[in-house]
């Protein structure tokens, strides 16, 4: 009998099939009826160790099962007659056969010959072992092996050499389970290669390569399809390709210059990109979004599939890697990918950008995001870069520049406490940073370690006295020498109840006056707690412990210059955190830059649009849309401006030299900023304000004979009369009283002043148009007298000759071939006022231009440009930083002198948008010419140009400055719209109808359409101005619901940033509850309990009430 009735017609000895004289003798079967076949319950082989009577006396008479159209007749039992028969049967067979055995042995027997008997070893010392060592054997390491030069065909079946797996051969089962009789195994006919079905999908498949016939080959005569007849005359080394499907040509021109090249990296990214157009280019086509190819799921695993084949042709290239882990968010599961992350930074302990790469990781990863969890990481980057610099770390040494590298990450922590709302930790890390490298005790040595260091530190941080940037703050290194108990607390005005009283009164509700007192607490405590009563908080407290493993410092002497470098470089970074206005003091295409992005964009409009170039340039427009897009999303503190000039003032007596002077000038600068943005009123005060500083900076002994400070008066004085003749007047001042020395230092600032008075004279600053014809003289005969070292004067009675010119060029050629490497140029780690190779090839250049014309000018500019291309090194190096400076400032001045000569002569639109399209390809990032490139363009009212350009510069953009200026300039192209439209109104020449239908415009659907791409792109997801500025539009455009969706994409991409949460709550007010519950699960700082918040708000009604009740009750008394 079968187990599966759909095997009952296959009746062979070897299958499991009762047969009725099986059944005969089939002991103790159970039997279950199902329906109306009777099948055995439990399946048991026949045995025959039996006794046939007790066998006999169990079995019952036969029952026959009623037979179905689909099922055979099963027999189940049998009489005890047939079992004997068929027991004498088989005894007889086997009888047979043991016979036939036997008479096989006697033959083998007589043909073998005969052996002597075998002797059994029975001494066990005698016994061989069955493993032996090599060194026992005797045989040498190079004879005691063979190799098999025949491989093992079975090895093919198996995935590896570990013995436990198994072997993938397996026999295809010859019938299939179930119901049906019918054997299946080649029930559907597969068709070979040359079918024509299956040689019409091909040639529909690869229809983009024509491959022509070849006469001399016959497929043996087996039929086939031939090609049209119209393609017999390609010739067969020619590859021609559809030009219908370009995009199937580029990839296979990839893959060629791929195979030729696989070290090639950039064309591997290139390769990653030009997957973006497949996709781009498969929408368009008018495919489904279901296909694989076409969604972003398909794209991620294509681009996973390439980076791979990457990694295998470049495994030592760590940024492939990172590329790698950072797609595979989408599509590995959590684990799996922290794993990965940790084994990537336990192969690369020393890589700062490893350690970056993996901090943005656990930053911005939703499921595994919290607080705590990623501070985590710094301890141990810091422990082992301490390792490292101690010569302690044995298996890894630093890479160079790694103390700067050092110096970024640990204030990438700052930064990230500053994002999430733990403003007080942050400040309190920032201050202990600064004060312990910059006030260490002079009675210890440079080289103590640091454990020790942090001994004596921390008293003084115990004490409660004023740190770094306090006011009052006398520093560690005095309160060590002094040992004076009596240390001023620095008790801050904490009373805030009669604002929080006021926001009460004003608010309507829970949720109004719950966003209101958390906006005012987030902006009004930046200071760690320091007093003698206890706040209300616990967390304004920033203990030791909570900073005690995120302090280092390095053992460096205090008066050595790379003791100057590191500590202006940390100071820069702190007032960078602290949202100052700086101006830009490294190349837009450096890695500091880059790092201190982050937190330029908390300020947006101030690092794009109002902070000035180190040509003093100020890039916002006239009547620009910038302000009222940007300004209200800048976050900023109450107390920052004060913490800000205390760092400006303690720091600059602790450096020395440049460093020192370029802080007064940030100084200045930043009272600039606060002038600018103050209201019209309060203005004058501001003026007033900045010039007292100015002259009492100047006032000091060691400020009166410093060119740079002075160049920044003169700037300031400009700026606060509204006029370049104020400036001029001072910078002439400067020049006649300066006596000219040939030592490089002296020779630098000298160049910058005198460019600088030349550039502000003829109008190329602000770039007006000339006024004055007398001016370029004036210029040309101060460019002549500098660089001839005479002292300058401005009283011109004769003019220059044309010997005296000539001379003039050739010292120019000589001074600039004469400059120090920048390596050893005078101004050392500082960068933003350029080396005095480039401050002479400006004066040069100027020089050039006043004197022989445009092109000379052009032309020098260009050679200078050609060195500074072609320059090698490394991120920190000091030559190689101040190369990019160097050659940023020079290309700034090109597009500047180019813009003046359009106005001024006879250049053309076509060259100005030349030069400004190059000098964007080389510093695509930069604020100024990207400002300059939107207002050219708009002059003109077509867009084309502009969204060509950054249709193109996105997809290569390694930061979002390129997509938040594509965003802007569609926001100005609108803005500018809808002014003509209003001026039209107002002239009578439009109706009221043109500027309701405004928004009906297509630039609304632009707008959204860059912000989708732009929040999806590699650099812009993790960035969260462009989520808020996403948020903020669609509320403008009253799209609610999309904005609801907006915010929870943002929170999955910037889950750190609190500013996100705090926007959304102001959009959703409902939402409040479940955006604070949030908000307490990935542990950012909630200052304001929402129980708290209904409580303030239950007492207000109630007393609001009672005074109602006392009004109504005085009134009736009445």
């Amino acid at each position: 009998m079968s187990l599966f009735p759909a095997f009952a017609d296959q009746r062979k000895p070897d299958l499991a099939i009762y047969t009725p004289e099986i059944q005969q003798h089939t002991p103790d079967v159970d039997v279950q009826i199902v329906g109306n076949v009777t099948i055995p319950a439990k399946s048991k082989l026949p045995s025959f160790s039996f006794d046939a009577t007790t066998v006999t006396a169990q079995l019952q008479d036969v029952r026959r099962a009623q037979a179905s159209s689909e099922r055979d007749v099963i027999d189940v039992y049998s009489s005890g007659e047939e079992e004997e028969r068929r027991l004498r049967k088989m005894q007889r067979k086997r009888k047979k056969a043991e016979k036939r055995e036997r008479k096989k042995e006697r033959r083998a027997n007589q043909r073998a010959p005969p052996q002597p008997p075998k002797t059994v070893k029975t001494d066990p010392a005698q016994q061989q072992p069955k493993i032996k060592f090599l060194e026992q054997s005797g045989l040498s390491a190079e004879t005691a092996f063979c190799v098999a030069d025949k491989p093992e065909k079975i090895n093919f079946a198996f995935d590896a050499t570990y013995w436990k797996d198994v072997s993938k051969i397996q026999r295809p089962p010859r019938w299939t389970l179930g119901p049906t009789r019918k054997n299946s195994q080649f029930s559907v006919p597969l068709e070979r290669y040359f079918n024509a079905k299956v040689e019409l999908e091909f040639m529909k498949k690869f229809s983009g390569v024509r491959i022509p016939r070849r006469t001399d080959v016959v497929p043996f005569g087996r039929n086939y399809l031939p090609f049209p007849e119209e393609e017999l005359s390609v010739p067969a080394e020619e590859k021609i390709f559809d030009q219908s499907d370009p995009f199937r040509a580029r990839t296979v021109q990839f893959n060629e210059r791929l195979r030729e090249n696989p070290t090639d990296l950039r064309l591997w990214l290139e390769f990653l990109n030009f997957q973006e157009d497949i996709i781009e280019n498969a929408f368009t086509a008018g495919k489904s979004k279901d296909d694989g190819l076409s969604t972003r799921n398909g794209l991620i695993q294509r681009k996973i599939a390439i980076i791979e084949r990457a990694i295998a042709e470049n495994p030592a290239d760590i940024d492939l890697k990172i590329r790698r882990l950072n797609f595979c968010e989408e599509v590995w599961e959590k684990d799996e990918l922290a794993k990965e992350w940790r084994k990537l930074a336990f192969t690369y302990p020393n890589d700062p950008f490893v350690w970056k790469a993996y901090y943005e990781f656990q930053r911005s990863y939703f499921p595994l995001f919290q607080v705590t969890r990623t501070c985590k990481l710094f301890p141990k980057f810091i422990s082992i870069s301490r390792s490292m610099l101690e010569g302690t770390f044995q298996s890894h040494s630093p890479l160079p520049n790694h103390e700067h590298h050092l110096v970024l990450f640990i204030f990438l922590l700052v930064s990230f406490w500053m994002q999430s709302g733990h403003n007080e930790k942050a400040t309190g890390l920032l201050q202990g940073l600064l004060e312990f490298n910059l006030r260490f005790p002079e009675n210890l040595a440079a080289n103590t370690p640091i454990k020790d260091a942090l001994v004596f530190f921390e008293p003084f941080w115990d004490s409660g006295a004023p740190r770094f940037g306090s006011e009052n703050a006398r520093g560690w290194n005095n309160v060590m020498k002094t040992k004076d108990q009596s240390i001023p607390k620095n008790n801050l005005d904490n009373s805030v109840d009669s604002d929080e009283n006021q926001l009460i009164k004003d608010s309507s509700s829970v949720m109004e006056l719950w966003l209101k007192l958390e906006r005012y607490r987030q902006n009004r405590f930046l200071l760690p707690f320091s007093g003698d009563d206890e706040p209300t908080d616990p967390e304004r407290v920033v203990l030791f412990d909570d900073i005690e493993s995120y302090l280092f410092r390095f053992p460096l002497d205090l008066q050595s210059s790379d003791y100057q470098d590191i500590t202006f470089f940390m100071v820069i970074i702190s007032l960078n955190v602290l949202r100052c206005p700086l101006p830009r003091c490294f190349s837009t295409r450096s890695c500091a830059w880059r790092t201190m992005l982050a937190d330029m964009l908390e300020n947006p409009w101030t690092t794009l649009f109002g902070n000035w170039s180190e040509a003093h340039a100020n890039g916002a427009l006239p009547d620009s849309f910038a302000l009222p897009l940007l300004q209200p999303l800048a976050n900023g503190w109450a107390d920052s401006e004060t913490l800000i000039v205390g760092i400006f003032e303690q720091s600059s007596q602790v450096l020395q030299g440049f460093q020192s002077s370029f802080l007064v000038a940030c100084y200045l600068q930043f009272k600039l900023s606060k002038f600018i943005s103050s209201p019209g009123s309060s203005k004058s005060a501001v003026a007033k304000d900045i010039r007292t500083t100015a002259k009492t900076l100047l006032k000091q002994p060691k400020n009166r004979n410093d060119l740079i400070i002075w160049e920044w008066y003169a700037f300031a004085e400009g700026v606060l009369e509204d006029s370049p003749l104020a400036s001029s007047k001072i910078l002439e001042l400067i020049l006649t009283s300066t006596i000219p020395d040939k030592s490089p230092s002296q020779t630098l600032l000298l160049a910058r002043l005198v460019r600088f008075y030349v550039m502000n004279s003829l109008g190329l600053l602000n770039g007006s148009k000339l006024q004055d014809a007398s001016l370029r003289t004036v210029a040309l005969s101060v460019l002549v007298q500098f660089i001839e070292n005479r002292q300058i004067t401005f009283n011109i009675t004769e003019e220059l000759h044309g010997n005296r010119v000539l001379k003039a060029r050739k010292a120019f050629e000589h001074l600039a071939a004469g400059c120090p490497p920048l390596s050893a140029d005078p101004t050392g780690g500082l960068h933003a006022l350029g080396s005095m190779r480039c401050n002479v090839a400006i004066c040069w250049a100027l020089f050039e231009y006043l004197s022989s014309g445009h092109e000379n000018a052009v032309k020098t500019l260009s050679e200078f440009l050609t060195g500074c291309r072609n320059h090698p090194g490394s991120a920190f190096d000091v030559g190689y930083e101040k190369n990019l400076m160097d050659w940023e400032i020079l290309t700034e001045f090109m597009v500047m002198l180019n813009q003046f000569h359009q106005k001024n002569g006879q250049l053309p639109s076509e060259s100005v948008r030349d030069a400004i399209h190059y000098a964007l390809l080389d510093f695509p990032d930069n604020p100024y010419l990207l400002t300059v490139f939107i207002k050219n363009e708009l002059k003109a009212f077509v867009s084309g140009r502009i969204r060509a350009y950054f249709d193109r510069s996105v997809r290569d953009a390694a930061t979002v400055i390129p997509w938040i200026f594509a965003v802007y300039a569609e926001y100005e192209r609108k803005y500018c719209l809808w002014r003509n439209l209003n001026a039209a109104y107002d002239q009578k020449f439009s109706d009221e109808i043109s500027l309701k239908t405004f928004r009906d415009t297509g630039i609304s659907h632009k707008i959204r359409a860059l912000f989708e791409r732009a929040v999806t792109s590699e650099v812009g997801r993790h960035c969260p101005l462009l989520w808020r500025m996403y948020l903020k539009f669609e509320c403008e455009e009253d799209n609610l619901a999309r904005a609801e969706g907006i915010y929870y994409r943002a929170i999955q991409s910037c889950p750190w940033a609190k500013a996100v949460y705090m926007d959304a709550a102001a959009c959703f007010p409902q939402r409040i509850p479940e955006i604070i519950d949030v908000m307490t699960e990935k542990e950012l700082r909630v200052m304001v309990p929402f129980e708290e918040a209904q409580l303030l708000m239950s007492a207000k009604d109630e007393i609001k009430a009672t005074e109602q009740d006392h009004s109504s009750s005085t009134f009736a008394g009445d």
